[in-house]
């Protein structure tokens, strides 16, 4: 799954630009991510993430070099998402889990843990 990443501006000559990078992990309060180093994530940007014409502000809170040189993976906090934008991280978490041959819900995933 990729999501697409609004970047703002950097410094007075900067233009904003929008990414779309893979996803290594979701879930409902945040993603992990891997991005080009061009790309200009940074630790403490705050940037917005769109999946499926739903958008949301996050943070980027963590960033280690990935495995290529050329990607870093950053782990990215959803900030006051909305019902709509959960409702998107809820199908595709979901589909996911059934495409791995898992049909089940968060509840039985919580249940599971304890």
């Amino acid at each position: 799954m990729d999501i697409n990443i609004w970047i703002p501006a950097q410094g007075s000559l900067g233009r904003a630009k929008t990414a779309e990078v893979p996803v290594a992990d979701l879930s409902m309060f945040g993603a992990s991510v891997h991005a080009k180093k061009s790309d200009r994530l940074a630790r403490g940007k705050v940037v917005q993430v769109t999946v499926n014409d739903e958008t949301t502000t996050a943070i980027v809170r963590s960033e280690h070099p990935a495995d290529d040189s050329k990607l870093i993976r950053y782990g990215l906090e959803f900030i006051q998402p909305s019902d709509g934008f959960l409702e998107q991280i809820r199908e595709a978490t979901d589909s996911s889990r059934e495409f791995q041959g898992e049909a089940v819900r968060e509840e039985q995933l919580w249940l599971r843990s304890t």
